[in-house]
């Protein structure tokens, strides 16, 4: 195992980099064909994680067991020696591919050269690649009236000065112009400026508060704009032509022009951050260009493909902008170093020529028809594509996880990544060849297929589900069939209304029966409107103890049949849900063992659940905002969780959010952490006697208007609809206390659910369940 202790295992250690490493060994290439899982914990490359990196390496990245170690063109190596088609050039940086010979020979002069000089002088390779910049933007009939470009380091940094910038000539007109406009599923950075205008509140609750004066509107909305812009209060308008990490969103021109208009009435600034979509990745030098000059920006910012991997970002201004900063006004150490500038200047020269620029849009054309053939493939499964030139997104339905896909990529030897909307996001290097294209679709189409299998070789259903808002979320119901009927009112009828129910749906209640027999009537009707999942009560130990068992022995002259095929049938309910891609929904909590939502997904589920674990913890847990860590839950399993826990798990999991059942709430929810953990509670009136009230969770369709009781609390787009218990649930009104529910006969006929299973069809209760 490696060590880095002493000088001797630090040699161990070198020679067994320098070995595997080397061009001359063996190789093992990955096609398509061979799929391969992530390296083992005892594999060189697990030894190296866990004895050299992960010991010393803040954990702000989840990653998986792959250490990187050589790149060429648009090809990866791991240290175990096998490669990967990269269709990520490190999420849009690497535009000329890895290891390109022309840039590392520009590296290798000018840091014999002149590495760093600082700005208290001039340096040569800053001001060619200044000069190039405005010129080449010019030509490209890109922003028409760009005059100056400030350098700094990367594209956070270039979004910080942009965001100065504009607040230093807006402040010139008035001292209290200094709000900012920004817009939903945008990305701009993660220091506190860049923060503060992402909408993503992932992202920002952990560091809150953040600058004051943000706006977000709707990209899709002109209406939205014009509701927040104000002549003497807004300072800038910050957006992304073409969004990346957001979804691959094509903002239209239509609206693009309608901005920069507004922004011209209201003498607000206007800033393109085209550190993603810019410099070439839309078959453009700038994802503006074929905008009239009637849409063009005041500001643009870059970063990523300026230096090809090498650190470097930068804003280009107009007269006006530049007009209104001073000397002293901002200032960066490392910002325009000649080093940085040099292969700056060189990238460019290359992806601003017009040759270049056509290859792009060809290859862009054969990616574009390689996918619509995907789509094609799988219609139930991939909707469409999305993007322009380069940055392209497969966007999938809610039967398949974008995460799922790329696990499954990356074991057939492809790497791409994900974007918000369950999408998958493409970004190669700018010159890869067609070949590589070609290969790298193939496995794409075989990596989807093999997900899609993989979902139904777990009867249809994997742990996690991936489901899409609008969504309403229902907790426990504990039997309270009543109740269940009053949620349909409160919450509106399937299939009107999409229901993802959280668990507990037996005992304390005296109605599980019925209300069980309902929930999975409802699912066989509705399979893509009606989903549910498992908590601690789908369990037959419990039941046993709890109301359920004695229920069924009650109503059916002592038969248990009813109660067995109940209880078999809750080993197959899923764990969870995403929705959206970003909020995780489980009955309980999180658990010690599990930091990934890949470990849940992992599981065996198809068991009682038991004393301890993944599993256990999963339907047992409960959030505790008095602590940090884990500590020992006095329910006798599961944990109690706090806030360092949350956080990291959802950063970890790039996820904004969990949403969970299992603890009675008096007001109907609890949200903890400003929405990073929500509790919902669906029994009004618990066990006929607590004078509780109950809520479900509406999840609205990009709603990003909160109607929330505690909109300080709660997401936006999400209202926590809280609701009474029904007349029926007073318990001096019950008669019979559910005596009356369905006899055995009828519901094994019933609805097909069980009779099948009774006769012997070869297809199982579950099969028609799932």
């Amino acid at each position: 195992m490696y060590r880095i202790l002493s000088s001797s295992s630090k040699r161990s250690t070198k020679q067994v980099l320098s070995s595997l490493l080397s061009k001359n060994g063996a190789t093992t290439s990955r096609f398509y064909s061979v799929p391969m899982a992530d390296a083992s914990a005892h594999s060189v490359t697990g030894r190296f994680v866990d004895d050299v990196s992960k010991p010393y390496t803040v954990t702000t990245y989840a990653r998986p067991n792959i250490v990187i170690a050589r790149g060429k063109g648009s090809y990866l190596f791991d240290l175990e020696n096998r490669r990967y088609v990269d269709f990520t050039a490190g999420i849009a940086v690497t535009c000329l591919g890895h290891g390109n010979e022309e840039v590392s020979k520009i590296i290798q002069t000018q840091a014999l050269n002149l590495m760093h000089c600082s700005n208290l002088y001039y340096n040569i390779p800053a001001g060619e690649l200044a000069n190039k910049l405005v010129a080449r933007t010019i030509e490209s009939d890109g922003m028409q009236d760009a005059q100056r470009v400030f350098l700094c380091n990367s594209g956070t940094e270039a979004n910080e000065a942009a965001l100065k910038f504009a607040r230093k000539y807006a402040k010139g007109i008035n001292e209290q112009k200094t709000e900012i406009i920004a817009f939903e599923n945008g990305f701009h950075g993660r220091t506190m400026g860049a923060l503060s205008v992402t909408a993503n509140p992932k992202y920002q609750a952990p560091f809150a508060p953040l600058i004051p004066g943000v706006h977000i509107a709707d990209p899709h909305s002109i209406e939205s704009v014009k509701k927040v812009i104000n002549k003497d209060k807004t300072a800038a308008v910050i957006i992304e032509p073409v969004q990346g990490e957001g979804g691959v969103n094509v903002v239209q021109p239509e609206f693009l022009i309608e901005l920069k208009q507004l922004c011209e009435e209201n003498d607000v600034v206007l800033i393109y951050d085209e550190i993603q979509c810019g410099l070439g990745r839309t078959s453009l030098l700038w994802a503006h260009c074929d905008l009239p000059s009637t849409a063009h920006p005041d500001i643009v910012t870059m970063a990523k493909a300026l230096g090809n991997g090498f650190p470097i970002g930068a804003v280009m201004t107009n007269e006006k902008i530049e007009k209104a900063l001073s000397v002293g006004d901002h200032g960066t150490t490392y910002g325009g170093n000649p080093l940085g500038s040099a292969v700056g200047l060189h990238v460019v020269e290359t992806v601003s020529d017009k040759n270049f620029l056509k290859e792009v849009s060809e290859k862009s054309a054969l990616f574009q028809k390689g996918l619509a053939e995907i789509v094609e493939q799988f219609p139930d499964h991939v909707e469409g594509v999305k993007g322009k030139g380069l940055l392209l997104g497969l966007q999938l339905t809610s039967k398949l996880d974008s995460g799922l896909v790329v696990e499954k990529a990356r074991e057939y030897g492809l790497l791409v990544i994900t974007a918000g909307g369950n999408v998958i996001r493409i970004v190669p290097a700018l010159n890869i060849p067609v070949q590589t294209i070609e290969e790298g679709l193939k496995m794409l189409s075989t990596a989807i297929k093999e997900a899609i299998e993989a979902k139904y070789q777990l009867l249809g259903v994997p742990n996690i589900m991936s489901l899409s808002s609008p969504c309403t979320l229902v907790g426990d119901i504990h039997g309270q069939f009543h109740d269940l009927l009053e949620i349909f009112k409160v919450g509106g009828s399937p299939p009107d209304t999409n229901y993802l129910f959280l668990g507990d749906y037996v005992d304390r209640g005296y109605y599980s029966v019925e209300t069980i027999s309902l929930l999975i009537a409802l699912k066989l009707r509705y399979p893509e409107r009606v989903f549910l999942i498992r908590g601690n009560h789908e369990s037959r130990t419990i039941t046993t103890n709890y109301g359920f068992y004695t229920e069924v022995l009650n109503k059916y002259n002592g038969s248990l049949k009813v109660w067995q095929y109940i209880t078999d049938l809750f080993d197959y309910l899923p764990l969870g849900a995403t929705i959206d891609g970003k909020i995780f929904a489980t009955h309980g909590g999180l658990s010690p063992s599990c930091q990934l939502l890949d470990q849940i997904r992992a599981i065996d589920r198809f068991k009682e659940v038991p004393h301890d674990g993944i599993m256990a913890d999963l339907v047992w847990s409960d959030p505790d905002p008095e602590i940090l860590d884990f500590k020992l839950s006095p329910r006798g399993a599961g944990y109690l969780f706090g806030y360092d826990v949350m956080r990291k798990f959802n950063h970890d999991n790039d996820l904004s959010q969990l949403v969970r059942a299992h603890q009675l709430c008096n007001e109907g929810f609890v949200s903890y952490w400003h929405g990073m953990c929500l509790t919902i509670w669906s029994a009004p009136n618990y066990c006929y006697r607590c004078g509780n009230r109950a809520s479900v969770l509406e999840i609205s369709h990009s709603n990003y208007t909160s109607k929330a009781s505690h909109p300080q609390d709660i997401l936006p787009g999400q209202y926590c609809n809280v609701f009474e218990a029904s007349p029926e649930n007073d318990e001096d009104t019950i008669e019979g206390r559910g005596v009356n529910g369905v006899s055995s006969d009828s519901f094994n006929s019933s609805k097909d659910i069980f009779s099948a299973y009774f006769n012997g069809r070869g297809r199982t209760l579950v099969e028609y369940f799932l």
